[in-house]
């Protein structure tokens, strides 16, 4: 009989994790099992050792990829671990679902930037405010989404208009989660540093076209405004930022 060990793996902790979940009585059974992973295991050393390698001394027989990792220091080299250990390893299965599964991932290397999810919520009629002032459109489950889409992301971008005009704090509130990195462009600096946006909660980049200057929480990055919004993310790539929710619709460039 065959015993499968699903993971959808990222990096290395969730081989730890799973190799601490497995009872004593069942260790015996993992060179007779096969362990589906998400991504290809990484080859190379960092915070954690790599993933290729702890597949291979906890002794998989099997080892069924769904998507190989185009990074540089990876991209077939974790495959190569394992097969020249004696593993099998196969690659491609269902590939297309977890691309999709990590295409924060794959859009930070592949395009070095990072994810950008456009939020909003509108009336059925195509509003978003009323007379430029905050207006309640989404109820109490579509709030709840929202804190959640928070806590799952890296960051979280607003202009200055959104700033000024809702004052948002930009944090995790409804769910449990951390808060995500506050971006703030504000080219001239008008939003007052006494709102939210400015508040200890979250660490906060400011883009503007004024100063650089680190700040205990804050973190002000000078840009020129022409082509801003590449730059910005250009930016964010080398910050290692992989995901932002754009969280507002107003022009930023």
């Amino acid at each position: 009989m065959t015993n499968d060990f699903f993971l959808a793996v990222f990096e290395n902790p969730p081989l730890v994790y799973a190799k601490k979940g497995i009872k004593d009585e069942e260790k015996h059974l993992i060179p007779e099992s096969t362990i589906y992973v998400s991504l290809e295991p990484c080859a190379h050393f960092g915070k954690t050792p790599p993933c290729a390698l702890k597949i291979v001394e906890l002794g998989f027989k099997k080892v069924v990829i769904g998507a190989m990792d185009s990074h540089d220091k990876v991209n077939g080299k974790g495959k190569k671990i394992i097969t020249d250990a004696g593993i099998e390893a196969v690659s491609g299965i269902l590939e297309d679902e977890c691309r999709e599964l990590n295409k924060r991932f794959f859009t930070y290397h592949e395009k070095r930037r990072p994810f950008v999810i456009l939020k909003w919520a509108e009336s059925a009629d195509g509003f978003m405010d009323q007379n430029f002032q905050p207006t309640q459109i989404s109820n109490s489950l579509s709030k709840h989404l929202v804190h959640q889409m928070r806590s799952d992301e890296h960051a979280i971008l607003v202009g200055k208009n959104t700033a000024v005009h809702d004052n948002p704090s930009l944090t995790v509130r409804e769910v449990e989660g951390r808060n995500p990195i506050r971006i703030l462009i504000d080219f001239s600096l008008d939003v007052p540093d006494t709102f939210n946006i400015y508040n200890e909660e979250a660490e906060t980049i400011i883009f503007n076209s004024i100063k650089d200057l680190p700040d205990k929480h804050l973190k002000f990055i000078k840009i020129e405004k022409e082509n801003s919004v590449r730059k910005i993310l250009e930016k964010l790539y080398e910050l290692q930022i992989q995901s932002v929710i754009q969280n507002t619709m107003e022009n930023i460039s």
